[in-house]
């Protein structure tokens, strides 16, 4: 289900009060405002964003010379960024399928589950 905008409420407000004529007025005005506005040009990427997008670059550029799997702490201590910054960016490397992620889970003798590992290598 998806979420509803303010033009469409305002359309389904307009239609319910179609006999007062000046406020069909009234919400049609703001109705038209509110699309003019959501019309506009699209947004530009802010400062953040294009620091994540070169990250991005970066980490595919680092993670391409690397051989096999790799950890995000190996990445994060290979780069020199903090984990954070590399696991965030990575995920969404993951979601665009430029880069692949698997877990290894480490336990005794593979019975008990103790803790899991990301790891990451390019798509």
């Amino acid at each position: 289900m998806t979420k509803m905008t303010y033009a469409q409420a305002l359309a389904i407000a307009i239609n319910a009060v179609a006999d007062n004529s000046e406020a069909v007025e009234r919400l049609t005005a703001l109705k038209d405002q509110i699309e003019k506005k959501n019309a506009t040009k699209p947004k530009k990427p802010n400062k953040t964003q294009l620091e994540n997008q070169a990250l991005r670059d970066k980490i595919l550029e680092y993670l391409s010379v690397q051989e096999g799997w790799i950890t995000a702490v190996n990445i994060s201590e290979g780069m020199g960024i903090e984990k954070g910054k590399i696991v965030s960016n990575l995920t969404l490397l993951v979601k665009d399928g430029k880069v692949s992620s698997t877990k290894e889970i480490k336990g005794e003798d593979g019975k008990v589950k103790k803790s899991s590992v990301n790891l990451y290598k390019v798509a």
